[in-house]
């Protein structure tokens, strides 16, 4: 159970201070636990880095905003941390398997499922 916690403490870190460029080092000691258990957590439940995961929630957030307001994808791609349009679109057609622009246009039933939460059986394991 006490796995679960700091897994869990590491999330609400990374959701508080997503748009932070916070480091692994910072997660890890705002959840209680060495960076290599934590990098373990990460493996075992979300079967991807810590960086990975971070990522893939920049860019959920961001298609919630691309949906939501007229914000340009340029001024979204420097929020969440890119230096150019470029490299947003590519991170965000990866995770998405579509381009924020054409997700904006409404094809967003393209979208693939992401696993961005934690599992049930996560306190459950050994690490």
């Amino acid at each position: 159970m006490q796995k679960y916690f700091e897994l869990t403490s590491a999330l609400e870190y990374i959701e508080d201070h997503m748009l932070d460029n916070c480091s692994q080092a910072d997660i890890a000691h705002a959840a209680c636990v060495s960076l290599s258990a934590l990098q373990k957590m990460f493996r075992f439940t979300f079967g991807y880095s810590i960086n990975e995961y971070i990522m893939k929630r920049k860019m959920a957030t961001a298609a919630e905003e691309l949906s939501e307001t007229k914000i340009p994808v340029a001024d979204l791609a420097f929020k969440y941390g890119y230096t150019s349009t470029e490299a947003f679109s590519r991170a965000f057609s990866k995770v998405n398997c579509v381009l924020p622009s054409e997700y904006r246009k409404g094809r967003r039933l393209y979208l693939r499922p992401c696993r961005l939460t934690t599992p049930e059986y996560a306190g459950n394991r050994h690490y």
